[in-house]
């Protein structure tokens, strides 16, 4: 009897793990989606450090980034006495794109997680989302979507351009006043590679105008135009990814490999004329230049966070450090009355203009989310939205910046 019931007991078993495995066969999440996935957390850590090998990690730890506007967010976030200070660069929060002119773009209510956000100069708004990048249009044209095959958008000089990686391993750059993506060469992929984008150079990609640099995470494997992906390697750049590229296109903030027992690398400027790095900082990580090309911004963390976010000059030199102590001032629409009573850790950071940064600060407990416009002359910070509840900052993030 007990070799007849265990004998029944595994039939049932292997018949329920064939249904899901016939299951997992038609679920979205692929092999790419958990590349897209390390990709976007990679890029997390280039811009708050860098990290490679967290794809199986964020497989069972989904990273829920913003709610659309027809989830259930009553437990999470509450809204501010009046309505938020415009920011000077695109924000994402709770499901709306705040525009750098102060209008705003709500996401569609079935447009999921969102993983990184850019907008053209032409006021289109940009989102990746996993496995597909969709176009919004201000002006409320039906969204468009591109299947990628990572998740994962860059942004070329002065917003003309946003580019990624098609499902087929062509590359594609959107640019301004243009309707489609223009493709140009494809990559080889297979199993074990992950092309992303690394800098966009140039322009009017249709006529050959713009070239496209690719890495897989360790280094720049291919320089893509039109016609040709060539070898990278081939011009023996000696560094592992590209961060940003100055508005003029002369220097590259790039990052150096890691020694064997070191988490993060140098980073650095490269002078692409004469091809030699010109300065260094082994202290931040993830260089992101300001409009006006005369300063960067750098941070550098693990879980999702950062202590902080360093401003440096061109020789790499610190100018300032937020948080620094300083407690922000709450504009009068934010409606925050104090700072964070607990330890104050930075989530996102980015550039509203030449002249402040747009910090995402909270709480370690996420119960304290704030967005903080940061002057660089040295006055008071300021509040310009919350704070408010949100979730854990390990897992998610409440103002998502463009990129």
């Amino acid at each position: 009897m007990t070799d007849h019931r265990t004998q029944e007991l595994e039939s049932r078993l292997a018949r329920t793990l064939d249904e899901r495995a016939e299951a997992l066969q038609d679920a979205p999440f692929t092999v790419h989606d958990i590349r897209g996935r390390a990709r976007s957390i990679r890029r997390r850590r280039r811009g708050v450090a860098a990290c490679a090998a967290a794809a199986v990690a964020a497989v069972a730890l989904p990273v829920a980034l913003l709610a659309g506007p027809g989830e259930d967010r009553s437990d999470r976030a509450v809204d501010p006495a009046g309505p938020p200070v415009s920011p000077s660069a695109a924000v994402l929060h709770d499901g709306v794109v705040t525009l750098p002119d102060g209008g705003t773009v709500a996401l569609p209510p079935d447009v999921g997680e969102v993983t990184e956000l850019a907008t053209l100069t032409d006021g289109r708004v940009v989102l990746m989302l996993p496995r597909r990048a969709v176009v919004l249009d201000p002006a409320g044209a039906e969204p468009t979507s591109y299947p990628v095959l990572v998740n994962d958008l860059t942004t070329g000089n002065e917003g003309r351009t946003v580019a990624w990686v098609g499902a087929e391993g062509q590359v594609q750059v959107l640019e301004s006043d243009q309707s489609a993506p223009t493709d140009l060469a494809r990559v080889p992929v297979d199993d074990l590679t992950l092309p992303t984008i690394e800098a966009v150079l140039g322009h009017s990609c249709a006529a050959g105008g713009c070239r496209v640099l690719v890495g897989d995470s360790n280094a720049l494997t291919y320089d893509v135009s039109l016609d040709r992906a060539s070898d990278a390697t081939e011009d023996l750049w000696p560094f592992a990814s590209i961060s940003d590229v100055s508005p003029d296109g002369q220097l590259w903030a790039v990052e150096l490999p890691p020694g064997p027992a070191e988490q993060f690398g140098c980073a650095a400027l490269y002078e692409a004329v004469a091809g030699e790095l010109v300065a260094r900082t082994c202290e931040t990580s993830g260089l992101r230049f300001s409009p006006d090309g005369r300063h960067l911004l750098g941070m550098r963390g693990d879980n999702n966070m950062s202590g902080e976010v360093v401003v440096l000059d061109l020789d790499l030199r610190p100018v300032l450090t937020f948080p620094d102590g300083t407690e922000p001032v709450a504009s009068p629409s934010a409606g925050a009355t104090s700072p964070p009573e607990s330890e104050v850790v930075v989530s996102r950071a980015g550039w509203g203009d030449a002249g402040h940064l747009l910090v995402s600060t909270t709480d370690l407990s996420g119960r304290a989310w704030s967005l903080v416009r940061v002057p660089l002359d040295g006055s008071e910070p300021e509040v310009v939205d919350g704070p408010a509840p949100g979730g854990n900052p390990e897992m998610v993030e409440e103002y998502l910046l463009a990129e």
